[in-house]
């Protein structure tokens, strides 16, 4: 599934549009699955949809996660982020942004592990001004390829965000 989105969110002055969201392989079976609308609302973004988790999102799982930046019309690389506790990682990096999508697809927020099931979220509001990490990242186009693994090296999920970080 491909979802294209122009997001304009405010941080601290700087402005966040989200260009792309998108499976890695959109003919891919993996075990962890997002089904997401986006929709805008003035300047604000909300999100309905299904997290579907074949299997539970747990510490268990590897993630790494490419961070890479558009110089003229190249992407960049920055950096790669590593992480053996997946889900762990996700409360580490996203703070009360995973939080709040936690309480909104009714999990327990900060509880691993994610439990294995068809999650929904509705009219979940997207509020990047809550995210830990994202004031450490530099102004531009940014691109984010991120995969979850199990023990076995099977890809369970692969997601490609494209976000445009601005003042």
């Amino acid at each position: 599934m491909t979802v294209v989105l122009d997001l304009i969110l405010v941080n601290d002055g700087a402005h966040v549009y989200v260009r792309k969201f998108e499976h890695c392989d959109i003919n891919a079976n993996y075990d962890i699955l997002y089904n997401l609308t986006f929709k805008i609302i003035g300047n604000k973004q909300y999100v309905d949809g299904l997290m579907h988790f074949k299997v539970p999102l747990d510490n268990n799982l590897r993630s790494q996660v490419s961070v890479d930046i558009l110089i003229g019309r190249r992407f960049t690389h920055l950096l790669n982020i590593t992480e053996n506790k997946s889900c762990t990682a996700l409360h580490k990096y996203l703070g009360e942004f995973f939080y709040d999508l936690e309480r909104n697809a009714q999990l327990i927020p900060g509880i691993c592990p994610l439990s294995e099931g068809k999650h929904y979220l509705h009219n979940f509001y997207v509020d990047f001004n809550k995210a830990t990490t994202l004031v450490n990242f530099p102004f531009g186009y940014l691109r984010f390829k991120g995969n979850m693994c199990d023990n076995k090296h099977k890809v369970l999920t692969c997601l490609v965000m494209e976000l445009e970080n601005r003042l």
